[in-house]
């Protein structure tokens, strides 16, 4: 128990690293997971079973959620065409592994619930809303997952390009970036990382190899312009450094909470 509290601290380290590298705010999805498996680390008790199903289930949509961010630089998921069905269908596969792992997270007491609540029906109801409506988050990792994973590959050129960003929390947290582009005088909104705001942002002409999702979505996996990562190099150093700080003090904090404590 105490070695799975290790890893999913470890994991949580990642995840952070990799949205300070690109401030995605959906970074926060797998993050949300993890709560399941912290509650049953810090909960647990003597003689208490350990439900491998839940750690499963919750190092899966881990997984599944980290996927469907990784790798992409620039991204255009606003002009694709939402599909409801598809959508729903998904919705109803998430609700019901999140129903299953947060209630019987509730039920042996590893997280908190409405406990104040002294209904049992009410409770039991507020519980169920709230975990509907968390499944509709976390059904949208899994929708830009298979978009993503399989398409048609092609090229595309956009011209009289233009970056700009929208910060929220004076730019500390959740900043997005962005850049648009004309090609045959239809312009294209591609949302991209932080770093690629830095590389891309004085460039007036980009040749992207695109990948159209099935769902409508239109991604870029390589970076246009890789003779300009030397733009990058400052914000890498400066992020490695604080990474590699961050790595050390969680891996003693790890051990000290859950090997020696």
């Amino acid at each position: 128990m105490n070695y799975l509290g290790l890893l999913t601290l470890l994991t949580v380290y990642f995840i952070i690293d990799c949205f300070i590298v690109n401030k995605r705010s959906l970074w926060i999805v797998p993050i949300l997971w993890t709560i399941p498996i912290f509650g049953m680390v810090f909960n647990y008790e003597e003689g208490m079973e350990i439900n491998g199903l839940l750690v499963l289930i919750c190092y899966f949509m881990i997984f599944i959620s980290i996927k469907s961010l990784w790798g992409i630089k620039m991204w255009n998921t606003k002009d694709r065409k939402f599909h409801y069905i598809t959508f729903i269908f998904l919705y109803m596969i998430v609700f019901a592994l999140t129903y299953y792992v947060f209630y019987e997270a509730s039920s042996s007491k590893f997280i908190p619930s409405f406990s104040f609540i002294k209904s049992a029906s009410l409770k039991h109801f507020a519980d169920t809303s709230l975990w509907a409506l968390v499944s509709i988050i976390f059904t949208f990792p899994i929708y830009n997952f298979i978009d993503k994973t399989f398409g048609k590959k092609s090229d595309l050129i956009i011209i009289c390009c233009k970056s700009y960003s929208s910060n929220i929390f004076y730019g500390t947290l959740f900043s997005r970036y962005y850049i648009e582009g004309i090609h045959n005088g239809r312009q294209h909104p591609f949302e991209i990382s932080k770093r690629m705001f830095f590389i891309l942002r004085k460039e007036k002409t980009l040749e992207l190899k695109i990948k159209k999702g099935i769902l409508g979505g239109i991604y870029v996996f390589e970076n246009p312009c890789p003779n300009l990562e030397r733009k990058a190099r400052r914000r890498d150093r400066k992020i490695a450094r604080f990474s590699l700080l961050f790595f050390i003090m969680t891996v003693v904090a790890g051990i000290y909470f859950f090997i020696l404590y």
